[in-house]
């Protein structure tokens, strides 16, 4: 009975794929179906790891292979022959000042999540050389400096530097990443409202929202509007022009888009000038 492989090899193309990331997949598929490295004894090993690899190359990458061999047949190659070909031609030359630039210029970007920003930050320092007394002090360094403008980057400049380290600084963003998702879900429970909207207690008003009547209630929406201003998504009192002065009626407390008092109509008086017969015969003439 044939054997049944454990895990998915895929092909290899130097084209779209990563070479160093390709050889240790292909290394732990060796050991899941356990397939021996190559020893002095056992020379069959080697042949059967690279029979495996070359099979698992695209046509483009065969060929490559093919080209970096000559003047020696790939079949004649051990496999460790095979990978150090590899390795020569697709490894990156590595430039210390290079990657440590890459390092500390690195930002989180607005859509990365802190426990990825946390995975980059790691990655990045992989070929920058730092000592092992001092990694975890520059990792949380450029974990902390580099993060997006928010309440978790504030909360983190608060904390002691000698007691933060690299993962309790993410943890402590991930705890007030949470704290903050709960809260707005809480308040947009009681209040029906975005409590984002209403994070900085300033209300946004777009131009979507048309102000509405008088003691209306807006078109569509599910709650009255605001008595002082008449705009919707929060209460009269949290309205923050609640010490406006109306230029309507010149009371304070709202808004002339929401006035109802009904001011008394000014009347116009009107002289009525009677002239004499005399005038008119002069206006005649």
């Amino acid at each position: 009975m044939a054997k049944i492989s454990v895990g998915v090899l895929s092909t290899f193309n130097h084209e779209t794929h990563d070479w160093v990331i390709y050889k240790d997949r292909l290394e732990q598929w060796f050991v899941a179906n356990d397939i021996a490295g190559e020893t002095e004894d056992d020379k069959s090993a080697s042949a059967k790891r690279r029979a495996i690899l070359l099979s698992s190359l695209a046509e483009c990458t065969y060929k490559l292979l093919r080209d970096l061999a000559l003047p020696k047949e790939l079949g004649n190659l051990s496999y460790a022959d095979v990978v150090l070909l590899l390795d020569g031609h697709f490894k990156p030359k590595i430039c210390g000042f290079a990657e440590r630039n890459s390092f500390y210029s690195a930002m989180q970007s607005a859509n990365e999540t802190f426990s990825d920003w946390a995975a980059r930050v790691r990655g990045l320092a992989l070929h920058c050389g730092f000592s092992a007394s001092t990694l975890d002090d520059t990792l949380r360094d450029r974990f902390v400096l580099g993060m997006v403008q928010g309440p978790e980057r504030d909360k983190l400049f608060t904390e002691t530097m000698s007691s933060l380290t690299f993962s309790s600084a993410l943890q402590t963003a991930e705890n007030v990443r949470s704290a903050r998702k709960g809260a707005r879900a809480g308040a947009t429970g009681a209040s029906g409202s975005s409590a984002a909207d209403n994070e900085l207690g300033v209300y946004k008003m777009a131009a979507s929202r048309a102000p509405a009547s008088a003691g209306a209630r807006p078109t569509g929406s599910t709650g009255a509007s605001c008595t002082i201003c008449g705009y919707r998504g929060h209460s009269a009192s949290d309205c923050r022009f609640a010490n406006s002065i109306c230029d309507k009626c010149g009371s304070k407390g709202h808004l002339k888009r929401v006035c109802r008092k009904k001011l008394p109509n000014k009347k116009i008086n009107f002289v009525e000038c009677c002239l004499d017969s005399g005038d008119e015969e002069g206006l005649a003439d």
